[in-house]
């Protein structure tokens, strides 16, 4: 699984495996526009529908499409801007230099594809531009966890919380490196700060329910898993986790029914994939003694 940091999170890994986090929703904007455009050919074919067979409605249905064509186009132009994250911001940036939030936007799709310093120096851009953020020094805290500086990281994170003590990706990460290092009681403790803060973060369950699961605590672990499943159903880590959980019981067939509905909603989903192999390997040989 990828060690992804979005706005917000880092992403890690390990058996069970820890959580994704969602993007900066800059699309809202692409999705309004394409609303728009389809709101209007709708309207146009509408009237299209309701004209006479005629010989002039023809002209006026070749007129309509051609107008169609005409408002399409600066949509069109702008999608092709915006095709991915980079030009995205790279364009933001490019007509609003001196504004922290294209710079931010920047980095994150750089760190999204790995670019770990360029990503570094549009942080620290940002931070010129606006140096009392904690979002920043949260996402510059998961670019050096991704490099392995932890240190670096560890002091990015704690920055973030000074500036922000309710931050709660911040208090989530800083759990994810107290657990990369052994400290899992202060992971626990982060972790928990984050779900008093937001008691319906499923990442932040699931999190949790895997530090339970390193300490042995699988009961726990299970009640966390349940818990996401429950705020999200069609999540496939959890069900992979809580399969793992099942596993470490004893409980074969209700791990293998996890792990399944684990590849069903993410069929290319190779953790999951091959402990399923494993298991399968398992129970036939206990089926056939």
């Amino acid at each position: 699984m990828s060690r992804r940091v979005n706005l917000i999170w880092i992403d890690k890994r390990h058996k069970p495996i820890f959580a994704n986090t969602d993007s900066i929703c800059y699309k809202s904007f692409v999705g309004k526009t394409k609303g728009k455009k389809n709101e209007k050919k709708r309207t146009l074919v509408e009237k299209a529908e309701s004209a006479s067979s005629n010989f002039k409605s023809s002209y006026l249905i070749f007129f309509i499409i051609f107008i169609a064509l005409l408002l399409s186009f600066a949509a069109y132009k702008r999608h092709g801007i915006w095709r991915d994250d980079l030009r995205l911001w790279k364009d933001v940036v490019k007509k609003s230099p001196e504004k922290a939030r294209g710079y931010i936007s920047l980095g994150l799709a750089h760190s999204n594809q790995k670019q770990f310093d360029e990503a570094i120096q549009k942080y620290n851009i940002a931070l010129r531009l606006r140096p009392a953020y904690a979002d920043i020094y949260n996402n510059l805290g998961g670019v050096y966890y991704n490099l392995g500086q932890m240190e670096e990281a560890l002091k990015e994170f704690k920055i973030a919380l000074t500036l922000n003590p309710d931050h709660v990706e911040a208090h989530s990460n800083l759990g994810n490196i107290y657990y990369d290092i052994g400290l899992l009681d202060e992971a626990i403790k982060e972790h928990m700060i984050a779900l008093r803060l937001k008691p319906d973060y499923i990442k932040a369950h699931n999190n949790l329910g895997t530090v339970y699961y390193t300490q042995g605590r699988l009961d726990e672990a299970i009640q966390e898993y349940l818990i996401a499943l429950t705020l999200k159903p069609e999540y496939p880590q959890a069900h992979f986790n809580l399969g793992l959980v099942y596993w470490a019981k004893g409980l074969k067939y209700q791990t293998k029914e996890e792990f399944e509905k684990a590849l069903k909603l993410k069929p290319d989903f190779t953790e999951a994939q091959k402990a399923l192999e494993s298991l399968n390997k398992e129970l036939q040989t206990s089926e056939s003694k």
